[in-house]
């Protein structure tokens, strides 16, 4: 696992585009920001959250859900994307939980994925 900053990868990109689609929480700008954040992989075993990468202290918090989905990994087991905003409604985290906690083996297809309960 690499901690070091990088960009949403084509896969994460299409997964968050679609989650954000989902939720009509898309607009132009938070696309624009999707495509240059840098992010960086977060301690959790490998379930695949990603943490938005700002210079400097980094002041920000939690401030909403933009928008939540699940689909199946390829060995069958359920796994919650969640989109998350800071409280400057600018990209935070995104949130990937496989529910048995183990590593998540792809990126969902975003034609996969289901509005989360």
């Amino acid at each position: 696992m690499s901690r070091l900053p990088r960009t949403f990868t084509p896969a994460e990109l299409a997964v968050i585009t679609r989650v954000l689609d989902m939720a009509n929480a898309s607009t132009p700008e938070r696309l624009q920001e999707a495509r240059s954040v840098l992010v960086s992989e977060m301690d959790d075993g490998g379930m695949g959250s990603l943490k938005v990468v700002r210079n400097g202290a980094d002041p920000r918090r939690f401030g909403c859900i933009l928008g939540e989905a699940s689909a199946r990994d390829s060995d069958g087991v359920p796994v919650f994307i969640t989109v998350i905003a800071d409280q400057f409604d600018k990209l935070y985290e995104i949130d990937i939980w496989k529910t048995d906690f183990s590593r998540l083996a792809a990126m969902p297809e975003p034609e996969t994925l289901v509005t989360a309960k």
